[in-house]
């Protein structure tokens, strides 16, 4: 018979993190709980859902989840009526996560280090930043654009960017609400980075940046949310408010 059960040791923060939250889901933890004890036939999308009072679509979704992370998989079995089903079981019987903080802190900085660089290069080659940003990228494509920039850079040409990590990047991206998070840390950096000039107004985060008129509004937004903004007088003959860092997080912008 097949041995298709492993021990596998998680030490990877872009490995740990997603399975830590998969398995603090409730729903998750007790399908994974439900298709152990039906080993090692394994069970239905069906019976999970009938043994955790949930609805199928979302028993399947998290079941998707749980193959992605290659926790939980299928084999197609033939049930009473002699018809082909999924039969889904645990791939995983026994997990350990190796937690580093020292690891996680140091690949946390790395990644945004890349991904305020993915940026440049960004505006550089694509002249724009849009809301289809991820939508017209992909981890593969990430990590071309990424190396290709190290390569033409001297002061970055011994370095190189993994698959694991253009995944990651990705997957931060994905939600606009991180590549908004992400998109304002490279502004505030910019303009940090620029004698100090910490102002801006509406019309420049379009045009010095080069967003679309969408991510522009968002940021606008988002800066105008933040405590550590406030408005201040236009510019004489402009009519245009404009956006200022109040002075105590001068040294402290990132949020």
């Amino acid at each position: 018979m097949e041995q298709i059960f492993v021990d596998p040791t998680f030490t990877n923060p872009g490995e740990v993190i997603p399975v830590i939250k998969a398995l603090a889901d409730p729903t998750r933890l007790g399908m994974l709980l439900q298709m152990n004890s039906y080993a090692p036939k394994g069970c239905t999308a069906s019976q999970l859902a009938d043994k955790l009072g949930k609805k199928i679509p979302t028993i399947l979704h998290h079941l998707e989840k749980l193959q992605e992370l290659g926790l939980a998989d299928y084999k197609m079995e033939k049930n009473e009526a002699g018809r082909e089903i999924k039969h889904w079981k645990v791939t995983k019987t026994r997990i350990q996560l190796e937690i580093n903080l020292d690891l996680f802190t140091d690949a946390n900085t790395e990644l945004d280090e890349l991904i305020l660089l993915l940026f440049d290069e960004e505006r550089r080659t694509n002249k724009a930043i849009t809301v289809k940003f991820t939508e017209e990228n992909s981890p593969e494509i990430i990590e071309k654009k990424l190396n290709n920039l190290f390569k033409s850079v001297d002061k970055y040409s011994s370095r190189n960017i993994t698959q694991l990590q253009a995944q990651e990047i990705y997957s931060r991206l994905l939600r606009k609400s991180d590549l908004i998070k992400y998109l304002r840390k490279w502004i505030l950096m910019a303009f940090k980075a620029s004698a100090g000039n910490l102002q801006l107004s509406f019309f420049e985060l379009g045009t010095e940046f080069n967003l679309d008129d969408e991510l522009r509004k968002d940021l606008y937004e988002s800066f105008m949310r933040s405590q550590k903004f406030q408005l201040s007088d236009p510019v004489e003959g402009q009519g245009v408010p404009r956006i200022m860092l109040k002075r105590e997080y001068v040294d402290d912008f990132d949020d």
